[in-house]
């Protein structure tokens, strides 16, 4: 593996099945599955609609972070099937209707707002699953790793889509995600360096809720984007840093900046592939390739809606995704990443095909 790469975390999340009646478990055994830490240090929370997610710590290399994270994916499942839970490794659940199991102010005030604007808002909260990368960078790297992060999105969502509808849609979790609020949900403007991007989308994203000094939420009586609340204020006064820190964890694009990278953009999917998921998309966006993978995706970075419909039926992205595809198997030499080359890249199918 690359050798220049910042710590690398991981986050799994995995929909939620009692095993009897394929229904949602209940708030009561999804807490008692989260209470403890897991073996290697990660931990395990639950998501509005029941799902686990299993966050690993930061660790110093890929291998490491995959090898914790794997010791913690199967406490996990022992853990979900003593309490008569299947745990099932795909982007969208496409079988149940959206239903919160989690009641707290920060969810109830997201599904309020997103009730709002439409059905999306509800279907990512409740029926959506991810394969999180944590990528961390230096005082030298953050600016070309922000970018092609960015970059070789389009065609990582079209290589490891795993989350199909009956309309033909690929990555429907992606899809539900772009459709819920662009604002707040879109691609941060790849050309703009960090930190100036990511203030710009901040600004102009709408406010979802201020923070009372008792930590409730509170709706504003006008909806404004916060660069409009910041310069002129509203009837309950001016934001504070606790309403800036809080709207910055209610935006959602992509790529989100946090310290780290979050890199936001991969469908859940079973094990061995979300292990070369992240050796391909590490690999990528170690330092020595950064310039190939630019070259490796030109003309790509702005097809997301692509992505997530046609995914490798797009001959742009499926290009792009032989050329990262390529790069990667010669960094890492990983036979998992040739087998799922071999088996779906190369093929041009999506991973659950």
């Amino acid at each position: 593996m690359p050798t220049s790469q910042p710590l690398v975390g991981l986050e799994l999340e995995f929909l939620t099945f009692a095993t009897s009646d394929r229904g949602r478990p209940s708030i009561d055994v999804l807490e008692r599955i989260t209470r403890a830490p897991l073996a290697s240090g990660g931990r395990v929370t639950c998501e509005p609609g029941g799902q686990l997610e299993v966050s690993s710590p930061p660790a110093a290399t890929t291998s490491q972070a995959i090898a914790a994270t794997t010791r913690d994916v199967a406490e996990l499942h022992d853990r979900a099937r003593a309490e008569g839970i299947d745990l099932v490794s795909v982007g969208a659940d496409r079988w149940r209707p959206p239903t919160r199991v989690v009641d707290s102010v920060r969810y109830r005030a997201m599904e309020a707002h997103f009730d709002r604007l439409g059905r999306a808002g509800r279907q990512m909260m409740c029926n959506t699953a991810a394969l999180q990368l944590n990528l961390g960078v230096t005082p030298t790297n953050h600016r070309d790793r922000w970018q092609v992060a960015h970059l070789i999105g389009p065609a990582m969502v079209a290589a490891f889509a795993n989350s199909p509808n009956e309309a033909g849609t690929n990555s429907t979790r992606l899809a539900t995600w772009m459709a819920m609020e662009p604002a707040r949900t879109a691609a941060v403007r790849a050309d703009r360096p960090l930190p100036d991007g990511w203030i710009e989308y901040a600004w102009a994203a709408p406010t979802l809720v201020a923070r009372g000094t008792d930590g409730s939420c509170i709706s504003l009586p006008v909806p404004l984007r916060f660069g409009e609340w910041l310069e002129r204020g509203s009837p309950i006064g001016y934001p504070t840093v606790d309403d800036l820190t809080y709207h910055l964890t209610m935006l959602f694009p992509p790529v989100r900046p946090r310290g780290w990278l979050e890199i936001r953009y991969l469908d859940a999917l079973p094990s061995p592939w979300w292990e070369v998921a992240t050796m391909v998309v590490t690999a990528l966006l170690d330092d020595a390739l950064l310039g190939e993978a630019r070259r490796a995706v030109a003309g790509t970075h702005d097809l997301w809606f692509a992505a997530a419909g046609a995914g490798l039926e797009d001959e742009r992205l499926a290009v792009a995704a032989d050329n990262c595809f390529a790069l990667a198997v010669a960094a890492t030499g990983d036979a998992g990443v040739i087998e799922y080359l071999e088996r779906y890249v190369a093929r041009r199918v999506p991973s659950w095909a």
